[in-house]
């Protein structure tokens, strides 16, 4: 087998000798941009997909994006058809310049907004094997090369058409559109079965953290605004502060700072369920000894006391192995348990339910920078099950959904790592298929 290089791409890269190399633009029938109304227009009418849209999907497959209002004749050369092609002439963040999207036959009849540009291709060419081609590594990294940042981060129509493709003869680009399509089919599986687990998880939770394991005697417990709710007879309604006590964390000047020692548990830090690193911040281990009241261990549990929710999720955080030694920060509260009423699993998956995130909800204080305040949240009532052993076995249940759920998005990843290495080896010719 013999290669060639394309040196336009950026990237050095053999190419098989009997692939043609042309211009984008070469194979494209015809291009316009999506249409431009004020935001007046929005909220009802037309399924419109915009620029912000491209980035969080990977087709255009019936999904329902902005509904805008629209007259019959603005419509003209507006509409989506399958086989079309769309890609965003600007985006928010460089990454997402140029980012293609294949219209299937669900999402026929979708309206593109303005900043996007639809294409259509000429016959003799697979449509889908251009999207995965425009979408692949190489070509990506040559599209974010020519990008401008002069009003708007984007590509200019002139740059994005003129990117030079490798082409091989029509069956060659139907097997490999075939392959990386039912690839995209299996991933797209392991979705819908994480979404479906995580409802499941949802509903089990819900049920089980109200109204616990096989009772049959229950007991009306006031709420808010007038409200009542029914928790199990045996079960106590206690204010938290029965349970746990907050440890807030200490500041540190900036001087204190350096390049590696001891992370820094700082806000940024804490992440939904899990600790995330990105931005680490260090200070030297002779706090070790100065400090010993706010290091923080394996399997502590923190809570972000600035803007606790985010994504309409609580800011939680278990402590990995992984995350200790590290200090305790200001601005984030460490829970402290006063007896042992109540199991630490337990009290984490109560955390993180829809439950404590209306009574988090509803003690905020402000608007701007929303903030904790500790003694106030420690007197909030709750309802938990008096024996630790069914607050144990509750827990196990619904960590065994977790676990799960967990398992399904490992996998998932790993097949999105394996599609990008597969992707880069069929669309480069390092893979040859049989036609």
């Amino acid at each position: 087998m013999s290669f060639q290089k394309l040196k336009p791409l950026y990237l050095k890269i053999n190419f098989p000798h009997d692939w043609e190399f042309i211009e984008l633009k070469e194979i494209i029938k015809s291009h316009n941009s999506g249409i431009f109304k004020n935001k007046e227009f929005y909220g009802k009418g037309e399924n419109i997909v915009g620029v912000s849209n491209l980035y969080d999907n990977s087709k255009i497959d019936g999904q329902v994006f902005n509904l805008v209002s629209l007259e019959k004749d603005e419509k003209n050369n507006k509409i989506l058809q399958e086989g079309d092609l769309i890609y965003g002439e600007s985006s928010l963040v460089r990454t997402g310049i140029g980012k293609t999207l294949y219209v299937t036959k669900d999402g026929a009849g979708t309206i593109f907004a303005w900043h996007t540009r639809r294409f259509k291709l000429m016959k003799m060419i697979i449509p889908i094997f251009i999207y995965y081609l425009m979408e692949s590594p190489f070509i990506r990294k040559s599209l974010i090369a020519r990008s401008t940042t002069t009003a708007l981060t984007g590509i200019t129509t002139k740059e994005y058409f003129g990117t030079r493709i490798p082409l091989p003869k029509k069956p060659e680009q139907q097997k490999i559109a075939s392959i990386l399509s039912n690839f995209d089919k299996l991933i797209e599986s392991y979705g819908e079965i994480i979404e479906k687990s995580k409802i499941v998880r949802t509903g089990i939770a819900k049920k089980l953290l109200s109204k616990g394991l096989s009772h049959k005697k229950f007991q009306k417990i006031k709420w808010y605004f007038g409200k009542t709710f029914d928790i199990p007879k045996e079960w106590t309604y206690e204010n938290l502060g029965t349970y746990v006590k907050i440890i807030s964390g200490k500041y540190f000047a900036y001087s204190d700072f350096v390049s590696s020692g001891i992370p820094v548990l700082k806000i940024d830090n804490v992440m939904h369920g899990k600790i995330d690193w990105t931005k680490s911040t260090f200070v030297s281990d002779v706090f070790m000894k100065s400090h010993k009241e706010i290091i923080l261990k394996e399997r502590d549990i923190v809570l972000a006391l600035n803007r606790p929710i985010t994504h309409n999720l609580v800011k939680v955080s278990y402590l990995s192995k992984n995350d200790v030694p590290s200090f305790l920060y200001q601005r984030v509260g460490k829970f402290e348990f006063n007896s042992d009423h109540v199991v630490k699993n337990f009290f984490f998956i109560f955390l993180n339910s829809p439950g404590f995130k209306s009574i988090l909800s509803r003690i905020l204080i402000g608007s701007d920078q929303p903030y904790v305040k500790t003694t106030e949240l420690l007197k909030q009532q709750v309802a938990f099950p008096s024996d630790i052993k069914e607050q144990q076995k509750i827990a196990d249940i619904i960590e065994a959904y977790d676990s799960k759920i967990t398992a399904l998005e490992l996998k998932k990843k790993n097949l999105l790592f394996i599609k990008k290495e597969l992707m880069q080896k069929l669309l480069t010719g390092q893979i040859r298929v049989a036609v």
